[in-house]
């Protein structure tokens, strides 16, 4: 064709033809472009070329970037508002490439679709390129190649395939999470798929309950400890600076004061702990169930004397859960059975 550059381009290892237009003369700079941003904003006056050179431009990068390697086909999209444009911007940018029309260039418009396997640059309408991305054929090759090597993998060592989860588009453009689980059985495998979409949207739903508690329980825990240690010292500068003016039962009711301070400070730091991490974090040595819960019956004495409870305790295992948390636990249940 008249016009077009004889070389190669720069930097390119085959040959895409160019012709002397404004947008080809600036290839190398909106390519740099296309290489660092995912969106690239090209202006430029009617007839220099945007329609037809930037997809060849896309093309060559991708090949460029090892895209067409391993029989995978690089796939450029490209819109037209009419289906006339569609037809011819597609012509013509074959016969530059120097390709039939539906080989590696082509079009698809309704009721017409002049395209291949081998189709690289696609032009196509808007509502074409939207049942495209519903229908999404790179997305399920993707899913078949993968379902394929674990299926082949399973066979081979004679074991259960390894579950898998996808996002399936429906014919009704709705996507649905499917979980996928094979199990060899002799000569045959069983193959199992379970719609777990309303599943993965509960567990949305937990995970964001679970962060928005995490956040209550830090900025709770953090309010509650920043007057909870004023109130210790105070109660420990009273019994130690006062303990001559003041009788034993007023030393008693401040020791108490600063048990039960320390107690709460303990829980509040627990808290933060457990709001920062997300989980409990388990002790290396086993905790004494039984000193734990005499601890927390010693603090509950005057409850259990005013009410005339009998408490019987059985030898209890130690286990591995954090003090604070384990002391807690017996209180509330101790204290409600005293309380009701």
């Amino acid at each position: 064709m008249a016009g077009m550059s004889p070389t190669p381009p720069k930097n390119s290892t085959f040959h895409i033809p160019y012709p002397d237009l404004p947008v080809a003369q600036r290839r190398d700079e909106i390519m740099e472009a296309m290489r660092k941003n995912q969106v690239v904003i090209v202006v430029g006056e009617t007839g220099s070329g945007k329609t037809t050179q930037l997809p060849k431009m896309a093309y060559e990068l991708a090949i460029e970037e090892g895209k067409g390697k391993d029989g995978h086909v690089p796939r450029i999209g490209c819109t037209q508002p009419r289906r006339l444009a569609a037809a011819t911007v597609a012509r013509r940018v074959a016969e530059e490439m120097g390709t039939e029309l539906g080989n590696r260039v082509g079009y698809q418009v309704r009721f017409v679709e002049k395209v291949q396997a081998e189709t690289s640059i696609k032009f196509m309408t808007d509502g074409i390129l939207l049942a495209e991305t519903q229908r999404d054929d790179v997305y399920r090759q993707e899913v078949q190649e993968s379902w394929t090597k674990a299926l082949e993998k399973a066979l081979e060592k004679g074991t259960q395939i390894e579950t898998q989860e996808w996002e399936i588009t429906c014919k009704n453009g709705a996507v649905r999470c499917v979980e996928f689980d094979m199990m060899p059985l002799g000569n045959i495998s069983v193959i199992l798929m379970n719609d777990i979409t309303e599943r993965k949207k509960a567990d949305a739903l937990i995970k964001e309950s679970n962060e928005e508690l995490d956040a209550f329980v830090h900025t709770v825990a953090h309010d509650l400890r920043t007057p909870l240690t004023p109130i210790i010292g105070y109660a420990e500068i009273l019994r130690e600076n006062y303990k001559e003016q003041l009788d034993e039962q007023v030393l008693s009711y401040l020791a108490e004061i600063e048990k039960a301070g320390a107690r709460m400070l303990a829980l509040m730091e627990g808290l933060l702990s457990l709001a920062k991490s997300g989980t409990i974090k388990r002790p290396i040595k086993f905790v004494p169930t039984d000193k734990v819960v005499a601890r927390v019956i010693k603090n509950l004495e005057p409850n259990i004397a005013a009410t005339g409870a009998i408490l019987r305790i059985n030898p209890l295992p130690p286990i591995h859960v954090p003090k604070t948390f384990l002391a807690q636990i017996f209180d509330n249940l101790i204290g409600n059975a005293l309380r009701y």
